[in-house]
């Protein structure tokens, strides 16, 4: 069996963890606005289509600039579609 313990190496560091425990928070609280909205949404419309538009319309800024990636850069895409900002160089 391989040993994989060289990919937890960067959770040695005091900074990486706090990094990456802010953006495990950072993430859930997304996913919980979305699934907040979405109820909201059919809630107020009854509407399954209407809830429907609103996931694919939330898409958009991900899809539109999805063709730019082809370059080798998917910084453009890290930005759209993330609910953080990234970390400065």
């Amino acid at each position: 069996m391989p040993d994989y313990s060289f990919a937890l190496r960067a959770f040695r560091a005091r900074n990486y963890r706090l990094f990456f425990a802010g953006q495990s928070v950072s993430l859930i609280g997304t996913w919980m606005t979305r699934i907040a909205s979405s109820w909201l949404m059919y809630r107020l419309t009854g509407s399954a289509l209407l809830l429907g538009l609103a996931g694919f319309v939330g898409q958009i800024p991900c899809s539109s600039l999805a063709p730019s990636s082809e370059s080798g850069s998917t910084a453009g895409i890290a930005t759209a579609c993330s609910s953080s900002p990234r970390p400065p160089a």
